[in-house]
């Protein structure tokens, strides 16, 4: 083989791998862009609906309200284990006698925590 067609090859490849070696970077940042979006997704998720199963457990206080609300806490907990349990747990206790204005006080410092939980991510 002549020396040009040596030259061709070099150039050729060196040309081609920087752009595969750049393409397989960026998609493996992509990638990781994606699961973290989808974890976010989820963590929003799981934050809504413990909001919601507050909302029904405080107004109803049925047995499958106290189930949802458990379901909604566990997987509350599996986003954020920084939370206070015990927190969590006194928004059911003596629920019944108590009024909607003492039943909100008890979930504000949840709140609180869940705003101070996103906003370190």
């Amino acid at each position: 083989m002549s020396d040009t067609i040596w030259v061709a090859i070099i150039v050729a490849l060196s040309s081609s791998i920087p752009t595969i070696v750049l393409a397989i970077i960026n998609n493996w940042f992509q990638v990781k862009l994606k699961r973290f979006e989808l974890s976010q997704v989820a963590k929003d998720k799981a934050v809504i609906d413990y909001l919601n199963s507050i909302g029904s457990g405080l107004l109803g206080l049925t047995y499958g309200d106290v189930e949802n609300y458990l379901k909604a806490t566990q997987i509350l907990l599996y986003y954020f284990p920084n939370l206070d349990i015990e927190l969590l747990n006194n928004i059911i206790k003596n629920n019944k006698e108590e009024g909607i204005d003492k039943k909100l006080e008890k979930v504000y410092p949840i709140i609180k925590q869940l705003s101070k939980s996103r906003k370190d991510l």
